[in-house]
């Protein structure tokens, strides 16, 4: 970060072991690796002629050879790095940043590094250097005609930050934010930042972009970045004051108190970088020296806009992943966060976001209103109001409330998790279940919504860290032979994990707490020092009733340990809709190993049907209450033996094997059987001491003869509630989460399609239908109708506009889609940024044979042995026969869209961006598969839930164009599309698949005979990769699901028709390469298995189907399965061939 005030202070011996290591570095790299290579090195006497080369490497080696090779690439490697050390040293001499040179990114980082540490300069830049070079400020007149499209307002910025310079490529303000941010929604500080920032779909090219001081992954020009004042009027010696910090407390809000500048809280962070490692956070009760020798900066110039300053930093942990695509919003409140004591700075307003004109590069009868001039902030303002009173909320806040709320009317975090988690297994064993050339059930309409919302509820925020973090630290409680800390409440938010305990308690790894806030533990959402799942597996379930409550105003994540509460009461008109949500979300959790929903008559309708193995129903209370006394009872007996004090000593002691399983009791108040003494005797059985792992969760109308319990009002209407987390001071507003009648029963039919038997397959499509009109018989249009787009598919060119920026100029002039000012408001793309592979679950890694052989006439010199097994499509040989010559379909000469395994694009012929590729990708991907319609079903399949911005959504279009190119003729692949109502997007008829091209190659393997169609499927096979859909973050693809679904499927029964006619033709090898393709994309198929063990076995292999046998074995453990009969009968076979 720079920091234009004062140097960074470091110890002394830091800082001379710095200079040393990096001074006996440069010594060894530079003199002591060539004075090495000459001494042991061997050179050739001369330089040697072709037939010189060519003579050695025939020739037997003693080694000469190979060590005259190993010396030539030292050398290379040398004179690599001497080049970047000579650059960078130039640069520093000049006192630039170093320009990137192509091929030598590596070699200048490690030369940066050193010369810092020689110079005891910051090196941490340079580690994190991309090809995005920042340049010293300068006026850049961008391309067009309109005068707000030009950045001169940033021409006298004092922005002593990051800079950005936008490339030909054209870029985004999203782009940006994503990538040096972290988050494509903090956009508007960027904004904020650069009031003169053009309003069109890219920014124009050699715009100089100021960035937020907290910028990762950007070069910052030192020299530009101090100030004269600065450099003539700051002392060396500098006096502090010391300040303890306050609950609410900023680095902002203290340099303003202190030093009457917010703006100035980079001072009393570089003066305090030893003892605070984010400036995003610090935590009430610590210490900081405020500086009070400093230089008065320069006052902004006349008619400067606040906008210009750095923002303030929001002081909350971010740990900036320029791939994570998170879609949860920052935090944008200067006040005490509900979940506890952090504080942020809010976004600028929104007057102060809207400034130029709009789509600068576009043509004329498609551009878009300037904005009025109204819109632009026109009197300057002093830094001290940038900072607004404690409860103004920004836009910012604003929409990530919006977004929240969204997440909540379905279901989001943990319970999206848990569902989907548990669909996820039981659709692997729907698989197995499979008959060949058949296809599993799927939801459709109304469930298959739900499940698509479920999968957007699920990445909006991740949750999945709260359960490692949970068990680490459960790990390091028991090795210190701890107890685990009373805990009340968790709050998840989208960069750190709080717990709130009723008892102060030392925190341990991964979690940290403030000297005198050790009630309130604190983990960030990301890097944290996790165990590995092997080690965390080993101990019992911590918190097992963790239970969402519902979302703050922040769109944080509430949970409650119901364990804590004892009784939890729910009133209000939606009572009985949160009673079921937490029902289904319990009976899915992942936080528990196990646990039991006990419910009173329909507490949960249609739960048991579905999570039988966790939910049982009882007719009368009798019969409940019965069951958790004899549960109640067992537990404290238990505890009684071990002589533990209660549940959370005996959970990090020895193991029990269960013992410690939850029971969560779900009745109705104001049900005849329930009400008075029976509720009454319910609540003494959970609260008797010493209390065990039994819950009360009850509904009803009043809550006033219900001491003791956890009375939350529940009415979505209503707006948030206030509640004071149990056993705590804690006050947190909170938006109850409660699925609707309509959301709840699709929920539980998304499950229910799970026990479902096959369906038949569909018919393939084997060539994706295509709409490219003829564009010269449509003439362009300007406006667009407000009815929705439902007619066929036009295209319209619109007239070159006068200037467009880019590579993107062959295709700007036409408009993805009409203008709409309604479009322009809070753009909110999903980022893109975890594998979405096997998921933890076993690859046979022996399965590396060669492929299959070129004739089918290589015999087995073992013979197989009498099993039987079904051959589809297959010819049967008595005797083996050659590999026919057949005609097999080959892939076009347009771009091929690969989903069968890691998703990317092969052929295409234009450039993009590294950084962008991923969103392009993902559109190609979706457009391939879903041609022919209109920019809503883009929107809802790549930004679902959100009002994405038009621009937004037409630069990734724009930029998918560009790289996919043109063909011969100079037709892109991505043909523009009309500017009428019914525009469609497609993609034009040489642009093919990989999963197009095997359906076409399967379907002919049906019609084929044998030999033909074992040349069909291994042509098929070829194309898979691995897992379809793999390698791609976790929270993109959401749509993906059931496709991926079908292409399993699909590769299975390929995999399997050809291992089982190669087994028939006596090629083993054959046999093996084909179940190996086929475990590659679904490696829990244990039909596949069956194939292999038999495929070994003919090869006479038996290690290596013990060791398959043993994978499978640890596959089935895990996904909580017992093996197959007619696997086991197949061991059992081989087992006595052998």
């Amino acid at each position: 970060m720079p920091h234009p005030h004062s140097p960074t202070r470091r110890p002394w011996p830091l800082t001379l072991v710095r200079i040393t290591g990096s001074l006996i570095a440069l010594a060894a790299l530079v003199a002591g690796l060539p004075l090495a290579l000459l001494r042991i090195g061997t050179l050739p006497a001369g330089v040697p002629s072709a037939g010189d080369i060519g003579d050695a490497l025939m020739a037997p080696d003693d080694g000469h050879v190979l060590f005259t090779a190993i010396t030539l690439v030292c050398w290379v490697l040398w004179a690599w790095f001497i080049a970047s050390l000579v650059v960078e040293a130039a640069a520093l001499l000049r006192h630039r940043t170093a320009p990137r040179v192509r091929g030598l990114a590596a070699p200048q980082r490690l030369a940066a590094v050193l010369l810092g540490g020689l110079l005891v300069l910051p090196s941490a830049t340079a580690i994190a250097a991309t090809p995005a070079t920042a340049v010293a400020h300068s006026a850049t007149a961008a391309p067009g005609p309109s005068a707000p499209h030009a950045p001169t307002a940033q021409k006298e910025s004092t922005h002593t930050g990051p800079r950005h310079t936008v490339g030909a490529t054209g870029e985004t303000v999203w782009d940006l934010a994503e990538h040096y941010l972290g988050d494509g929604r903090r956009h508007a500080e960027i904004r904020a930042l650069n009031p003169g920032l053009p309003q069109s779909a890219t920014l124009p090219a050699g715009t100089v972009v100021n960035l937020p001081a907290e910028a990762s992954g950007v070069h910052t020009d030192l020299a530009a970045a101090v100030p004269a004042s600065a450099e003539t009027g700051t002392s060396n010696e500098k006096k502090t004051e010391p300040y303890t910090v306050a609950s609410g407390d900023s680095l902002s809000f203290i340099a303003q108190k202190k030093l009457g500048d917010g703006d100035r809280w980079r001072d009393i962070y570089a003066e305090n970088k030893d003892t605070i490692d984010d400036p995003d956070l610090i935590y009430p009760g610590q210490h900081v020296d405020v500086p009070q020798q400093e230089a008065t900066p320069a006052p902004p110039a006349e008619g400067k806009h606040d906008q210009d300053q750095d923002a303030a930093p929001q002081h909350e942990r971010h740990t900036p992943e320029p791939d994570d695509g998170s879609n949860a919003a920052p935090h944008h409140e200067h006040q005490q966060s509900d979940a506890g004591g952090e504080t942020s700075q809010p976004a600028p307003d929104a007057s102060q976001e809207k400034t130029g004109g709009q789509q600068g590069h576009t043509s004329a009868p498609e551009r878009e209103p300037a904005a009025p001039e109204s819109a632009e902030p026109t009197a300057p303002h002093s830094p001290t109001k940038a900072t607004p009173a404690p409860h103004q909320s920004s836009p910012a806040s604003d929409s990530a409330r919006a977004s929240s709320g969204q997440i909540a009317a379905i279901g989001g975090g943990v319970l999206a998790a848990a569902l989907l988690s548990a669909v996820a297994t039981r659709r692997i064993l729907q698989q197995r279940r499979r008959h060949r050339g058949r296809r599993i059930a799927l939801p459709e309409d109304g469930a298959a919504a739900t499940e698509q919302n479920l999968r957007t509820a699920e990445a909006a925020l991740d949750t999945t860290m709260l359960d490692g973090a949970l068990r680490t630290a459960a790990v390091h409680l028991t090795a210190a032979g701890r107890e685990l800390p009373p805990l009340s409440a968790a709050v998840i938010g989208p960069r750190e994990i709080v717990l709130h305990l009723t008892e102060p308690a030392a925190p341990v790894p991964p979690f940290t707490a403030a000297p005198d806030a050790l009630q309130r533990w604190t983990c960030p959402t990301r890097g944290g020092d996790l165990l590995p799942q092997e080690q965390t597996d080993d101990v019992e379930s911590p918190y097992p009733t963790l239970a969402s409550l519902g979302w703050d105003q922040q769109g944080h994540l509430i949970l409650l340990d119901l364990e804590n509460a004892g009784h939890l009461h729910l009133t209000g008109a939606d009572r009985h809709r949160v009673l079921r949500t937490l029902a289904l979300e319990l009976g899915a959790s992942e936080f528990a190993d196990h646990l039991t929903v006990s419910a009173i008559g329909p507490s949960a309708p249609g739960l048991r049907e579905e999570l039988p193995e966790r939910v049982i129903e009882h007719a009368d209370v009798a019969g409940a209450r019965a069951a958790l006394r004899a549960h109640h009872t067992e537990q404290q007996r238990a505890l009684a033996v071990m002589g533990a004090p209660g549940l959370r000593r005996a959970r990090t002691g020895e193991e029990t094997a269960a013992a410690w399983s939850p029971h969560l009791l779900f009745a109705d108040a104001d049900a005849e059987d329930v009400a008075g003494t029976e509720l009454e005797e319910l609540r003494q059985v959970v609260a008797d001491y010493p209390r065990s792992a039994t819950a009360l969760l009850t509904t009803g109308s009043g809550a006033a003869a219900l001491p003791g319990a956890q009375v939350v009002e529940a009415d979505t209407s209503a707006g948030p509630v206030t509640l004071l987390l149990p056993g705590t001071e804690v006050e947190v507003s909170c938006n109850v989460q409660a699925l609707s009648d309509e959301d709840y029963a699709y929920a539980l039919e998304v499950l229910a399609t799970t026990r479902a038997d096959d369906v038949p397959a569909a018919q393939p499509v084997t060539t994706p239908p295509k709409a490219v009109p003829d564009l010269s018989q449509y003439a362009p249009a300007a406006d667009e109708p407000a009815a929705a787009a439902v007619a066929p598919p036009a295209v319209a060119p619109a007239s070159p506009p006068a200037q467009v920026p880019s590579l993107m100029a062959q295709f700007a002039v036409y408009e993805d889609e009409p203008p709409n000012e309604a479009d322009d408001q809070a753009p909110a793309p999903a980022g893109d940024t975890k594998g979405e592979d096997a998921g933890g679950l076993p690859t046979v890694d022996e399965m590396n044979e060669p492929a299959p052989s070129g004739s089918s006439a290589s015999a087995a010199q073992h013979r197989i042995p009498a099993v039987h097994a079904h051959v589809s499509l297959l010819e049967e040989t008595p005797e083996p026969s050659p590999k026919p010559e057949v005609a097999v379909d080959t892939a076009g000469d347009g771009p091929v869209v690969r989903m069968l395994g890691p998703v990317d694009i092969e052929g295409a012929r234009g450039n993009i961006e590294s950084k962008r590729k991923r969103t392009c990708i993902e559109l190609a991907a979706w457009l391939v598969l879903h041609p022919n319609l209109d920019h809503h079903a883009v929107d809802e399949a790549m930004w679902p839930g959100r009002d994405t911005a038009r621009k937004y959504r037409n630069a990734t279009v724009s930029r998918l164009r560009t790289w996919l190119g043109t063909d011969e003729d100079g037709s892109p692949f991505f043909p523009p599309i009309a500017t009428t109502s019914d525009a469609r997007y497609a993609l034009a008829p040489a642009v093919d698949s990989d999963w197009h091209r095997f359906q076409r190659l399967t379907a002919a393997a049906a019609k084929s005979p044998g030999p033909h169609a074992a040349a069909q499927l291994r042509a098929a096979l070829e194309l898979v990769r691995g897992r379809p859909f793999s390698g791609v973050n976790s929270r993109r693809y959401a749509w993906a699901e059931h496709q991926a679904q079908d292409m399993i499927s699909a590769i299975v029964d390929a995999s399997a028709d050809l291992a089982e006619h190669c087994l028939a033709q006596g090629d083993p090898r054959g046999a093996l390469w084909a179940a190996t393709k086929g475990l590659d994309a679904a490696p829990e198929m244990e039909n596949l298995y069956r194939i292999l063990f038999r495929t070994y076995a003919a090869l006479g292999n038996y290690d290596a189907l013990e060791r398959a046998a043993e994978k499978l074995d640890t596959l089935n453990m895990e996904l909580g399965v017992d093996m197959e009969e007619s696997t086991a009968e197949i061991l059992a076979q081989l087992s006595k061939s052998a």
